[in-house]
């Protein structure tokens, strides 16, 4: 694995852990404060975009083989979704938060939009998904079909100046909107502009380094990344809420820990085995924390919801090596049948699905 995609995958298992901080805090305040985490979705969206550029976007004369991309995304995506939203739906059966009954949603029409991965829309009843978290797997999933084709075919044709406007003034516009609307962030239009903005912006990025030599300095990607992250905790500290303004810098702070200069010491952190190994098991840590948190509210043997840190500690403890399991047991042999179906069902394609250095980072 390159040292440009260690870092990647290292990022996405941070942001992972930070979401399950997240959850883990508003757990304890019963949603009236908690550590930022929505913001980090965001990342994870330019993530998907720049790793799919870098992995199906290669030459104008290997055209993606989208038969091959859905086979891949689909053996990376759905198996997880489907144990994983099973697994919720028993949980809130069987242990329904203080004693009620099993929610009125949790009917055949919720269980079509799981299997459709239409969850975050609102076609019937209230938009929402059993595990809640996966809301963001249902727009990316469709962000894939019908955002990245578009996107293959117009961005590779865009002067290369355009490209940052593209890639930073996309996420502003859309913070701006998304703010003045005073919505849902979560359901609807809304979550999968972010998807889709997000995404665009990774695409546009990726390719916007391709055609460039200039590589950002190691003391520019540090003071990136310090001040990226720090921000984003200090203003969840005293304002109380997710960052936003600094989703534009998520396109340039994936740019420099992908292409500057070596040597930078969030570099060398990200790139080291225990956190890269968090990134590859970074779709099991986000899609399975919310039933750790869930089975953590109901029983609470030990009193841990009562405060952040033995909630956090707790949480975090038990959803590594459970998500270790559901990445050994579940991600990798699906994917490995699943793919070695598609290849066997159809002639080599033009751009293979992402193997190795991609797969690492391809998807949550």
């Amino acid at each position: 694995m390159s040292d440009s995609v260690r870092q990647l995958a290292g990022l996405r298992g941070l942001a992972a852990l930070a979401v399950v901080l997240h959850h883990a805090t508003v757990t304890v305040s019963h949603g009236a404060r908690g550590l930022p985490g929505q913001i980090f979705v965001d990342l994870f969206f330019v993530l998907s975009g720049y790793v799919m550029c870098l992995a199906y976007m290669r030459a104008a004369d290997r055209p993606i083989r989208w038969h091959a991309f859905a086979a891949a995304r689909f053996a990376r995506l759905y198996p997880l979704h489907l144990f994983t939203a099973a697994t919720a739906a028993l949980v809130t059966v069987l242990l329904p938060p203080s004693g009620e009954a099993a929610p009125v949603w949790l009917d055949a029409p919720q269980l079509v939009k799981e299997l459709t991965l239409t969850m975050a829309f609102p076609w019937h009843g209230q938009a929402g998904a059993v595990n809640a978290p996966a809301w963001s797997i249902s727009v990316e999933w469709w962000t894939y079909f019908l955002v990245f084709p578009v996107l293959s075919v117009v961005l590779p044709r865009v002067r290369r100046w355009l490209l940052p406007l593209l890639f930073l003034g996309g996420p502003a516009l859309l913070v701006a909107i998304a703010l003045s609307s005073k919505g849902l962030w979560i359901v609807g239009g809304i979550a999968f502009a972010r998807a889709a903005t997000g995404f665009a912006a990774g695409v546009a990025v990726c390719l916007f380094a391709r055609g460039t030599k200039r590589r950002p300095s190691a003391l520019f990607t540090d003071l990136l990344c310090a001040a990226v992250f720090g921000l984003i905790y200090l203003w969840s500290i005293a304002v109380g809420n997710d960052a936003w303004f600094l989703a534009p810098a998520f396109p340039l702070l994936i740019w420099a820990l992908a292409e500057g200069e070596p040597a930078s010491l969030w570099q060398r952190a990200l790139a080291s085995g225990p956190v890269v190994f968090l990134g590859a098991i970074s779709y099991s840590i986000y899609l399975d924390h919310p039933i750790i948190v869930m089975l953590l509210a109901h029983a609470d043997p030990f009193g841990v919801v009562r405060s952040d840190v033995p909630m956090c500690l707790t949480t975090v403890v038990l959803t590594l090596p459970v998500a270790a399991l559901t990445w050994r047991w579940i991600e990798c042999p699906a994917q490995r049948t699943l793919r070695g179906a598609a290849t066997r069902s159809t002639p080599a394609p033009a751009a293979p699905p992402p193997r190795g250095e991609a797969a690492a980072v391809a998807g949550r």
